[in-house]
């Protein structure tokens, strides 16, 4: 597993408060929440610098793309 959490790829974990002791400073976590029966509301909350430029260049990505996405 700890290959996996410190290689070059993306590793996805479901319930990673598990085993929280073991993951990388660096890195994103995303959490869905329920809004309604059709909608969710997805959080990216970043964990160290690298991930904090990660989410900024993405939340520029998206935000001049925004008008496609309605």
């Amino acid at each position: 597993l700890e290959d996996h959490l410190h290689g070059s790829g993306i590793c996805l974990i479901e319930w990673p408060e598990r085993i929280r002791a073991i993951l990388p400073a660096n890195r994103i976590e995303v959490s869905f929440e329920y809004i309604d029966d059709h909608r969710r509301r997805i959080l990216l909350i970043p964990h160290g610098p690298d991930a904090v430029a990660t989410i900024k260049q993405l939340a520029a990505t998206v935000g001049s793309c925004e008008k496609n996405l309605v």
